[in-house]
């Protein structure tokens, strides 16, 4: 068999780290005016991470702030929270809220009052950004009953401090980087890998470590760009902030269909929130930021109509973005295949390796009996293998995946990760003409999302597709393997076509 990449995922966060430039990274983190908490914060983060703290001692060191527990009062009076009793001591609102809230409140306080003034840098897009995904992290922490809230809140208003501190560190240099990234978000850590060699979730995990913040707030920050990378324990929280983030790019987007596309994709799967209930956490999100806003005294400019904002995006966007677990959508060309939910990959959704080699054992046996053919449609994914790309990687076979659902699921065809840049696709009793013509529109539309991904990677991202049918002959001929290999061989061949669909009988 035609040997294939396998397992090959994003460089693990030791990697990345060690990439950075060392030189550079003492410049940043031994610059004297990065940002630091007020000691009122500092005392706050080390009493709450005892199991045995004392509430009025807490309250009496918020209190002793005055301008800081009239800020935490004002905003416990609010809507946003909503009490029906009016809350007038801060130990009272320790009492009424709990531990987690109002430490939230006075970390975020201390925050704004850290992070202000220098020229040159966009601090009402910096706000915007970080009311918008603390609200939307918060809100989705929610919908889905964690109890974390409040933590998710706080991370997504950390998540981007290192761009302060890289701005305060590196002045111009680092402003020429910002002026590349423009309003994409997105590309902003690959550009600063590529031009500085460093990146601000690293940086920011490093000045949270230095706050002493919680570990869980640390590794947030850290991963919030690269969400499926975050460690197990805390995947949850992290993807509760990259939700966060991509709600506030289909916010600020001038065109938001690709942005809410993602943010659906993402929402369906890893926490099965559909269309509909992405639509009412916007419509909260939006409204909760604009709140935060006022209540934290930071500009975050224009408000965004959020039932303007979700129409012009279902106007422009395909849906393509349903990533629905395998289990529960089986084709009805191949309902009767074994498959095993667990083995499901993490990223896309689509069936793993070992559900794919059993649908294809059970696949020809049935094909067999019915004296009908079965295709396999090979399809690699390329140009995003360097380092520095594997946010872009992620989101390239995320949409690959949906892309490959929409095409191949009126044939009833069942599609699956076999690793690394690697899909299959498994069909039944259609042959091999349907199968392309499927291939070829995938390539098509693959190919102008993959577009706005080329200027990062430095060269041509493309899909090959390379497709193999055993015929119906009853001999049992050609074997599960053979015909696998079969169609790794025609990918070769597109690959040296620059992306192509090659097929064979």
């Amino acid at each position: 068999m035609t040997s294939v990449r396998r397992g090959a995922g994003p460089a693990t966060a030791t990697e990345r780290t060690e990439r950075m430039n060392p030189e550079t990274l003492e410049r940043i983190l031994s610059c004297p005016t990065l940002p630091s908490l007020p000691s009122v914060a500092m005392r706050v983060v080390d009493m709450t991470s005892r199991p045995n703290v004392k509430m009025d001692e807490l309250s009496a060191v918020i209190q002793a702030d005055q301008g800081l527990a009239t800020k935490v009062l004002r905003t416990v009076n609010s809507s946003y929270f909503g009490l029906k009793q009016r809350c007038g001591t801060i130990q009272r609102a320790v009492v009424m809220l709990g531990l987690s809230p109002v430490k939230s409140l006075v970390l975020g306080f201390s925050l704004v009052s850290a992070v202000r003034g220098a020229e040159g840098f966009d601090y009402r897009s910096y706000w915007r950004r970080a009311m918008v995904s603390a609200a939307a992290a918060q809100c989705v922490a929610e919908e889905k009953g964690f109890r974390w809230g409040d933590e998710a809140f706080l991370a997504a208003l950390l998540q981007d401090l290192g761009m302060v501190a890289m701005h305060r560190a590196l002045g111009r240099q680092y402003e020429r980087v910002l002026a590349e990234a423009g309003d994409d978000h997105r590309r902003l850590v690959d550009l600063e890998l590529a031009e500085l060699e460093v990146q601000h979730p690293e940086i920011g995990a490093m000045l949270c470590q230095r706050w002493k913040l919680p570990g869980e707030l640390v590794v947030t920050v850290k991963f919030h760009e690269r969400p499926t990378a975050a460690p197990k324990p805390h995947a949850d929280l992290v993807r509760c902030v990259g939700l966060g983030g991509m709600l506030h790019d289909a916010m600020t987007a001038s065109d938001p269909g690709e942005s809410l596309q993602r943010l659906i994709a993402y929402a369906q799967q890893w926490f099965g929130l559909g269309p509909e209930r992405v639509d009412a956490l916007i419509a909260r999100a939006v409204a909760a930021s604009k709140e935060l806003a006022a209540l934290f005294s930071v500009d975050i400019g224009q408000a965004v109509d959020s039932e303007r904002l979700v129409s012009a995006a279902r106007r422009q966007m395909v849906d393509i973005s349903k990533v629905t677990p395998y289990q529960n959508t089986l084709p009805v060309g191949i309902d009767n295949l074994v498959v095993d939910p667990s083995e499901n990959d993490a990223l896309t959704g689509a069936l793993g390796r070992g559900s794919f080699d059993r649908a294809m054992r059970h696949a020809f046996a049935a094909a067999e009996k019915a004296g009908e053919g079965v295709t396999v449609a090979a399809v690699s994914v390329d140009g995003l293998a360097g380092p520095g790309h594997e946010r872009l990687a992620d989101e390239a076979l995320i949409t690959a995946c949906a892309l490959l659902r929409k095409h191949f699921d009126p044939l009833g065809a069942v599609v699956c990760r076999l690793g690394g840049p690697l899909f299959a696709v498994l069909a039944t009793a259609v042959g091999q003409a349907p199968v392309r013509a499927a291939a070829d529109e995938f390539r098509a539309e693959y190919q102008q999302a993959a577009a706005a991904w080329d200027k990062a990677a430095g060269g041509a991202v493309r899909a090959s597709v390379g497709i193999a049918t055993a015929a119906p002959t009853g001999g049992g001929s050609m074997t599960p393997q053979a015909l696998l290999a079969a169609a790794a061989k025609g990918v070769q061949e597109a690959r040296s076509a620059g992306g192509a669909v090659r097929g064979a009988a």
